[in-house]
């Protein structure tokens, strides 16, 4: 007769030395800097990290790494037409100072006179040209910075803003006052969410925002 019993293979000395490999594939990473089986298992952020809130630009509309892409962008375009525009000007009144004196007053063709001989309009033709190629390249940080996760770079975008605000500020000018508090506190938030662990290149793709949805 033919046993019922199961059939239990007896170990010998080559089982007990055989090795079976073990073989786990690397993932590449996806476009959000994580691996394809990191995302299935993934859980997705609903704006809230831990015990941290995530903030939005203005309280709606888009998460601060773009905020801080988007205003640097603004802030390059805003200091190209002001150099542009300043220097034509200087040039125009250094190039036709008959034209510039025509309605001014004895004092002011005076004063405009000992100017263009003195050279000080080149000069401050040089120091406005320089502030403005720095403050580019300030802002042009701020998008690296942005788009790389790189705290240094976003908080040097960050003093551009800083010394922007307090230059019009005690020049008076009000409306530039609030005009770089608004282009500039983006930064401030997007490090502290940095810190934080919200912002990072394997979490973004969970927690970016725009215009106050995915």
């Amino acid at each position: 007769m033919v046993s019922k019993e199961a059939f239990l293979p007896v170990a010998t000395e080559e089982s007990a030395d055989l090795e079976v490999p073990m073989y786990s594939p690397e993932v590449p990473p996806s476009e959000f800097g994580m691996s394809s089986a990191h995302n299935n298992n993934a859980t997705h952020a609903t704006g809230i990290t831990g015990e941290h809130e995530q903030h939005l630009y203005c309280n709606y509309c888009c998460d601060t790494r773009r905020a801080v892409l988007v205003v640097n962008v603004i802030s390059i375009v805003i200091n190209l037409v002001v150099l542009l525009v300043v220097n034509v000007g200087f040039n125009f009144i250094i190039n036709n100072p008959d034209e510039v004196e025509k309605d001014m007053t004895e004092e002011e063709k005076a004063n405009l006179e000992q100017a263009l001989h003195s050279g000080y309009l080149e000069m401050v033709e040089a120091m406005t040209d320089a502030f403005l190629v720095l403050s580019m390249a300030m802002h042009g940080c701020g998008i690296f910075g942005a788009l790389k996760f790189k705290k240094w770079a976003v908080a040097t975008a960050g003093s551009a803003y800083a010394i922007s605000f307090v230059l019009h500020l005690m020049g008076g000018s009000f409306i530039n006052v609030i005009l770089a508090g608004v282009l500039g506190y983006p930064h401030y938030f997007f490090i502290k969410e940095i810190n934080e662990g919200i912002m990072s290149d394997y979490n973004y793709h969970n927690v970016a925002h725009c215009c106050g949805g995915k």
